[in-house]
């Protein structure tokens, strides 16, 4: 290949190359607000967090929300004087480029001693399918209870 008189040798190509290479070896890394900063946060929102290692895996969460979990083991805090008893945490969460949150429910409890999410109880529900189950478990108490009232 010939270079015409305008273009840069050869040489200087390569080494133009090889210092651009090199920088991009040590490339800038991007923190999650930056990925966020253009978004219209919904009102729910506490914190961002990737949840895979690409510019758009960012994940907007709320808080969590803890229901204690009176039949599943908890985990020893301090020597047998204090527990932390076991719980259901609720979350909203939302991938920053979809239009629509889910909601996010996983158990934790003891395990060896130690308080952990339990493998296999985490569930990623639509806003439909988290409506319906909350009907079913309403229903549901209102049943073994023997109340009547009907839910809506």
């Amino acid at each position: 290949m010939s270079l015409s008189p305008d273009q840069p040798s050869a040489t200087s190509s390569g080494s133009r190359w090889n210092a651009l290479a090199e920088n991009s070896q040590h490339g800038r890394s991007i923190h999650v607000d930056e990925t966020t900063a253009d978004l219209e946060l919904p009102t729910w929102w506490a914190y961002s967090e990737f949840v895979r290692p690409a510019p758009n895996g960012v994940e907007l969460r709320s808080e969590a929300m803890r229901n204690t979990l009176s039949r599943h083991p908890g985990s020893y805090v301090t020597n047998g004087e204090r527990i932390d008893p076991a719980h259901v945490s609720v979350q909203i969460r939302q991938y920053a480029l979809e239009r629509e949150p889910y909601i996010h429910v996983e158990r934790w409890a003891g395990v060896d001693g130690r308080r952990e999410r339990i493998a296999g109880s985490e569930y990623r529900f639509t806003l439909d399918e988290a409506a319906e189950l909350a009907h079913s478990l309403l229903l549901a108490v209102d049943a073994a209870r023997g109340t009547t009232e009907e839910v809506a």
